[in-house]
């Protein structure tokens, strides 16, 4: 099966477009980027992956221009049609590995990206090379040592914290990474890692805290209690992020 199409078929396993925590784990990354990054005139910005657009949707609103690439043709008419239509968002259907451009960016956001991809450290090397000198490089991959996901491999959910589970498989998923291992990619790229942590602390599954946003069991003050027990307790968080620059020189 090619990429493109392994891709489009796991865009029909997507639930994000209304998940209520969904949004707020993007709203949680989105703070910590914007703690991070320079928001200068003429900011040109690369979103590599868009998922449901909902972070498209934000992210166009802090730099100038900002280009979408995605391997999944059905996700980009997707969000085309309905989901985000903005003068400064430019959509671009290829696959990362085809990206050809060089000095072009002032930052580049690859949020749930690297879990997906064939090999995430030809994707960092290609945002490198994309990145203009001084350029940041966000990024953003769920973490196998999730509290959610320690709980179920003591509930005997899952035989071990960096199993695939079906989920996973079915979302495309690849690999699952820890706080060390995606310190490990970056140290072997060219990148400057200036900053890593968790998004916030994820107590259990998607479908059951979306349940307890729904039935208003948990509310805004819950979830930003999440977000700073993942300053305490960055192991623990349900996401992790890495924030990294290309050198000036």
């Amino acid at each position: 099966m090619k990429e493109t199409e392994f891709l489009d078929k796991v865009f029909e396993t997507y639930k994000t477009f209304t998940s209520p925590i969904s949004k707020w784990s993007t709203d949680a990354y989105i703070r910590i980027y914007l703690k991070n990054i320079e928001l200068l005139p003429g900011n040109i910005a690369l979103e590599m992956g868009c998922s449901d657009g909902y972070s498209t949707s934000i992210l166009s609103d802090l730099v100038e221009r900002l280009d979408v690439v995605d391997g999944s043709k059905r996700m980009l008419e997707k969000l085309e049609d309905e989901v985000v239509k903005k003068e400064n968002v430019t959509f671009i259907y290829s696959l990362f590995e085809d990206l050809v451009y060089e000095n072009k960016y002032d930052n580049i956001f690859c949020s749930y990206v690297l879990e997906h991809v064939v090999d995430p450290f030809q994707i960092l090397e290609i945002a490198y090379r994309a990145l203009k000198p001084g350029g940041r490089l966000f990024i953003t991959v769920p973490n196998g040592q999730a509290l959610s996901r320690q709980m179920a491999l003591d509930m005997g959910l899952l035989t071990d914290l960096y199993e695939l589970t079906e989920n996973d498989l079915a979302h495309g998923h690849r690999r699952v990474f820890d706080l060390p291992k995606l310190q490990n990619l970056i140290e072997k790229s060219s990148f400057k890692l200036l900053e890593k942590g968790g998004t916030f602390v994820k107590e259990f599954a998607d479908f059951q805290l979306n349940k307890m946003i729904e039935n208003e069991i948990i509310g805004k003050d819950q979830l930003y209690g999440m977000e700073k027990l993942a300053e305490r307790y960055p192991g623990l968080s349900g996401s992790i992020y890495a924030i990294c620059e290309k050198p000036k020189n």
